[in-house]
Formats: C-alpha cells, sequence, structure tokens
C-alpha cells in the first residue's frame, strides 16, 4: 500500500489512482500509476490482497 502526502493540501492524504488501460494486467497498471503520479522508477511488489 502506497500513501502519499499532499502538498497543496496540509495533513492530506492519497492514494495513487488511475485505471487499467485495454490489454494491461492489474499488476503493470499498479506499478505504472505509481510511476506517473509519483515519479517512483523502482518498486518491488511483495504481495497480492484480493479484493473479491
Amino acid at each position: 500500500v502506497f500513501v502519499a502526502s499532499r502538498l497543496n493540501v496540509p495533513g492530506a492524504w492519497q492514494m495513487p489512482q488511475g485505471g487499467i488501460e485495454e490489454g494491461e494486467e492489474p499488476i503493470t497498471a499498479a506499478v505504472r500509476e505509481l510511476r506517473e503520479e509519483t515519479g517512483v522508477v523502482s518498486a518491488e511488489i511483495i504481495a497480492e490482497v484480493s479484493t473479491e
């Protein structure tokens, strides 16, 4: 789980958000969204949690 503090709203926190592109795997989308929204280019997925 990645949560970042917002620079424009003191005391507020937000998770990266976005969507899965057509044909994209969910794990790939998660890493892409993290990179796009935070600039993080190296991340390790250590576990997956089902939402079902």
